[in-house]
């Protein structure tokens, strides 16, 4: 099987590797003008893969990729408008706390200062105090959230097609004892493959609430004593699924040739 993906350099060689390994064929490119007739898979990574394939698939041309819709991907790209969506949704309960302005009382700090729209955390930063008052929220762009204490933090792969998860993998990271942001400037000390995904239906919920039907997605989140809190959703192929892309792309494969497939969580990659 020829699989092309979408251009990102950091990801390139465990992509090879694990295609290949796979027994497929591998390729990476930039999407927007390639003859993709040639290829059985086309596996969007970025946001702007998306909107490369789309105008090509609205007309008619037959690409073999998953895309989300334009409005879900608009609005699990701002962090913002997503967690607005899960409260009206519901599902206010998942989404830590957020803040209009810096709270008054110091017992709530450290709280998180988020960009609406942002990759890897790499805008993201541990507020520790209350900051003056010339270090206003610019609502345009940020907001402020909740710090959750705690050493484990979750990710869940998930592939869609017509609203059915037809794929799933979780991993667990441990992250430092201390308030920081795991990303770009914080990586994970450690990470753990599940074998089983938890927290499926919920999952479920969440991606309905924000209309979220098609393609692939990464959920973000820690799990407290009796409540999972959601971070965001990357509407987006997420970095460390380049460890289980043979499994993936197996499921990815099946999805399109038989779209009525039932449901079937599929074993780890050896």
């Amino acid at each position: 099987m020829k699989v092309i993906f979408g251009a990102h350099q950091d990801w390139k060689t465990g992509l090879r590797s694990g295609t290949e390994a796979a027994g497929h064929e591998f390729h990476m490119d930039t999407l927007g003008g390639l003859d993709l007739a040639a290829y059985d898979l086309v596996v969007p990574l970025r946001l702007d893969d998306r909107a490369a394939l789309a105008p090509r698939i609205a007309r008619g041309e037959a690409i073999p990729a998953l895309l989300a819709s334009a409005e879900a991907e608009a609005l699990c790209h701002d962090k913002l408008a997503f967690n607005n969506a899960m409260i009206r949704a519901g599902l206010g309960a998942c989404i830590p706390p957020m803040f209009s302005s810096w709270p008054a009382d110091p017992d709530a700090y450290p709280v998180i200062l988020k960009q609406r729209r942002d990759d890897w955390g790499k805008n993201s930063c541990i507020v520790p105090a209350r900051p003056a008052p010339c270090h206003e929220i610019d609502h345009d762009t940020q907001f402020a959230q909740a710090y959750l204490p705690g050493t484990e933090e979750w990710a869940t792969h998930l592939l869609l097609r017509d609203g059915r998860i037809l794929f799933e993998a979780s991993i667990r990271y441990t992250m430092p004892d201390i308030p920081c942001v795991k990303g770009a400037q914080t990586p994970p000390l450690g990470r753990q493959w599940q074998g089983q995904t938890e927290h499926l239906d919920l999952s479920r919920r969440v991606l309905d609430a924000a209309g979220f039907r098609d393609g692939t997605c990464c959920i973000d989140y820690r799990v407290g004593r009796d409540q999972v809190h959601i971070f965001e959703v990357n509407p987006r192929f997420g970095g460390s699924l380049c460890d289980r892309i043979g499994s993936y792309l197996e499921a990815y494969k099946n999805t399109l040739a038989a779209p009525q497939r039932p449901h079937c969580a599929l074993p780890p990659d050896v």
